[in-house]
């Protein structure tokens, strides 16, 4: 009981520390630590590394020695031949009882069968390591998605506060008889429409919300900001060799290459099947009863199994673990190369980002200038409100596409991680 007391509290600990309980945003390393260690999926995965890890223990009672006992009491009614006494009927109450024990000597299968048991425990880890890499990605994506939301909505927010402000200086334009009711009639149109965009962003926010939950595990009303100024060390980032890096640690090729090694094995343990076994034996038997003059046996051999016709299963269960073998190679060289292709293809997004981003900021540093020019423009009565609405509009514009432009960059970099396996807590730590 008071080990489940602490399990719980500890978990309350971590759902307070990690939700805000206190006032404080969930950070994305928060984030990440969250689902690694409490996705139910996850979970699940490491229950089966534990399963064949019991495995192994089972395959190293193969050749481990081997020890029974067997003890016998009963009752028999019996009728017999005497010879010259002729037919006699009589009852008796057999006891008998047995040890025995038994030692592997040799046995390639159950050697083998160690190493098999051995190789998928590796498999099934790299299998939970490939998952928890997927699982831990799409949170930080989540996480990204939610915070890119907030920005925009905060973009868009900012321009329907200055469209309303503008609206209704305009108002008492009209009420003065300087402006017409078809000008102050569009400005309210515009204003609707930066509404509308504003709840679709709203939305949308709530939706990636719900994602990023499902996926800590955590009850999440806000996350924190991140690092924006990353993309400014693409150029740094990508002069790394990631292809060298995503050969040597890719998770998804870690699984494959622990399926190939473990067909390999799998093939030598089924082959084994026309090797010969030795075992040494021993036994010991006690026996009360009328039916055999042998009362006390003691006997110890070397056993010597030689296989020799089980109807083909061997050799057809030796073609199939080589089938299966086969196949784990043409899948090892597939995905090597989707991750040279993937690899390219996330480097080069990376560059044309780091690009793109350059020349939005270029682009919203003009935007603003025009901005500024059109304003002082209408509230000097020679320029309408319409083309102030118009330059904001393209202003706005340009800024969501700035903030959307730089978390695809974030995004790029943790999948260009997660696919070299270098997605950790220590990386997140500079976010």
């Amino acid at each position: 009981m008071q080990i489940s007391a602490l399990r719980v509290l500890a978990g309350l600990g971590l759902v307070l520390a990690a939700t805000g309980a206190f006032g404080q945003p969930v950070t994305i390393q928060q984030a990440y630590t969250s689902t690694i260690t409490q996705n139910p999926e996850l979970r699940g995965e490491q229950t089966y590394v534990q399963a064949e890890e019991a495995r192994v223990d089972e395959a190293w009672a193969g050749v481990k020695p081997q020890v029974d006992f067997t003890a016998g009491y009963g009752k028999t009614w019996y009728t017999r031949d005497t010879g010259f006494a002729g037919i006699e009927d009589g009852s008796d109450n057999p006891t008998r009882f047995d040890v025995g024990a038994s030692q592997v000597l040799y046995s390639r299968r159950a050697f083998k069968g160690i190493e098999q048991a051995e190789l998928s425990v590796d498999k099934t880890q790299a299998q939970f390591e490939a998952t928890r890499s997927q699982i831990g990605i799409e949170a930080l994506l989540a996480f990204l998605d939610v915070r890119r939301l907030q920005r925009l909505t905060t973009v868009v927010e900012k321009e329907l506060e200055s469209h309303e402000r503008q609206v209704s200086q305009l108002r008492e334009m009209l009420d003065r008889g300087f402006a017409t009711r078809a000008e102050w009639l569009e400005a309210r149109s515009r204003v609707d429409e930066v509404k509308a965009d504003a709840v679709r962003l709203q939305n949308e926010q709530r939706v990636a919300m719900q994602t990023l939950r499902r996926l800590t595990g955590l009850p999440i009303t806000q996350v924190a900001p991140v690092d924006e100024t990353l993309w400014k060390k693409t150029r740094s980032f990508l002069r790394q060799d990631w292809q060298q890096k995503a050969m040597a640690h890719a998770p998804s090729l870690q699984v494959i290459e622990a399926e190939k090694r473990l067909a390999g094995v799998t093939r030598e343990v089924e082959a084994a099947g026309h090797y010969p076994e030795v075992s040494l034996r021993a036994r010991y038997t006690d026996n009360d009863t009328f039916a055999t003059s042998l009362l006390e046996e003691k006997r110890i051999e070397v056993q010597l199994v030689i296989p020799l016709y089980k109807g083909g299963a061997t050799s057809a269960r030796t073609r199939a673990a080589r089938y299966r073998e086969e196949g784990a190679e043409w899948l090892l060289v597939n995905e090597r190369e989707r991750i040279e292709v993937e690899v390219e293809r996330l480097t080069s997004e990376l560059d044309g980002s780091f690009q793109n981003i350059t020349a939005l900021e270029q682009a919203l540093s003009s935007a603003l200038e025009s901005e500024n020019a059109a304003r002082e423009g209408f509230e000097a009565g020679v320029r309408n409100l319409t083309g102030l609405l118009d330059v904001r509009k393209r202003r706005s514009t340009i800024e969501q596409e700035l903030v959307s432009a730089v978390y695809e960059n974030l995004s790029l970099r943790l999948e260009l991680l997660a696919l070299a396996g270098e997605l950790n807590q220590q990386h997140l730590a500079r976010w």
